[in-house]
């Protein structure tokens, strides 16, 4: 079997060790005692997928943000959630105040930022960690503005970046609009925010002891009870590329965020059942008396509603059941703890 001639073995094996190099770099890029050495105040945990080009201008921007004294000193801590297709560009890798986390597989945006906050807790005493993503929309020119807020709170609050206007289609926000509501409507709380926070960092081990984590950051922020606070914000363009929230993902996300409270969404759907299975059962008695007590020409039809109504009370108690068994499963199970088991999810145990 050929492999394509010397030239093609020599091309194939120029991009294995770049390839190696690069990753060998990335995981840390010879910095960590530099990292150890010079504590930073401010700590950005930045999840990156093939999109390293986009942190580079995030990075050049952030740091300007540094040097005009508008940030306090900054040390990045970028995720790598699996990227495959493209690498770290040399002006990241030689960065001193950028380390490089290597995932093993792709995990996801959220999964990704649990992985990093949970480093994080065991490696970093910064006094605030900023969330953000690379892509540009999360702008670093607002950071300043989540920390005048965060400093106004005595820096015990959750900071978050709430979108005051939306750049999306209308397609997009109509869907987003319905979900706020039905999150609202089954969890009881509000969401009008995304990653975009700072917040302090003796909270970060708290968050990270939580499971729910990994599903959504925001949301088991707000499980947590931890003290919330908004700043209105509009979302930024993106450096390049296209956004990779679609509809399916918008799906993913919100449900993801809500099953941060499924016990919550659990006994509120119980509720709604039984309030059906009251209604049904009432409507069963109220057919019953109108065939015994009134003369109705349509033969048939209390039979009919009849059956109708016990069909629908019969999968009302099926769901009443599921609904309680999911609940008592979920609390016997033991949850997977970002602080303890993030390190299954590192391409190497650092």
């Amino acid at each position: 079997m050929q492999l394509g001639g010397p030239h093609k073995f020599k091309t194939l094996m120029g991009l294995r060790w770049r390839l190696s190099y690069n990753l060998s770099r990335s995981e840390g890029c010879g910095i960590q005692e530099h990292m150890k050495a010079q504590p930073h105040k401010l700590l950005i945990i930045v999840p990156v997928y093939e999109d390293w080009e986009s942190l580079s201008e995030l990075v050049k921007e952030t740091q300007a943000l540094e040097n005009n004294n508008k940030i306090p000193p900054v040390f990045f801590l970028v995720v790598n959630d699996g990227s495959v297709q493209t690498l770290p560009t040399k002006e990241i890798c030689e960065n001193p105040a950028i380390f490089i986390l290597n995932l093993a597989r792709n995990n996801g945006h959220q999964r990704a930022i649990a992985i990093a906050l949970a480093y994080a807790a065991h490696h970093f005493q910064p006094e605030a960690v900023v969330v953000m993503d690379a892509d540009g929309e999360d702008k670093p020119a607002d950071i300043p503005s989540l920390m005048e807020q965060f400093v106004q709170t005595g820096g015990h609050h959750v900071v978050f970046a709430q979108r005051a206007k939306r750049s999306e289609s209308l397609v997009f926000r109509l869907f987003y609009q319905i979900y706020k509501i039905l999150f609202v409507l089954l969890t009881g709380k509000t969401i009008s925010f995304g990653n975009f926070l700072i917040m302090p960092f003796k909270e970060v081990k708290r968050i990270t002891h939580m499971g729910e984590l990994w599903n959504s950051l925001p949301g088991a922020i707000l499980k947590s009870s931890l003290l919330v606070d908004t700043v209105p914000l509009s979302r930024g363009r993106r450096y390049r590329g296209k956004s990779k929230m679609n509809f399916v993902s918008l799906v993913a996300h919100g449900l993801g965020a809500i099953s941060v409270h499924i016990e919550v969404v659990a006994i509120r759907l119980l509720l709604l059942t039984l309030f059906f299975i009251i209604t049904f059962f009432i409507s069963i008695l109220v057919v019953i008396f109108i065939k015994v007590y009134f003369t109705i020409s349509l033969p048939g039809w209390a039979s009919i509603f009849v059956m109708g109504l016990t069909t629908l009370l019969i999968q009302s108690f099926g769901t009443i059941a599921v609904l309680i068994f999911l609940t008592l499963n979920h609390r016997t199970q033991a949850q997977v703890i970002p602080y303890h088991d993030y390190k299954k999810f590192l391409l190497q145990d650092l």
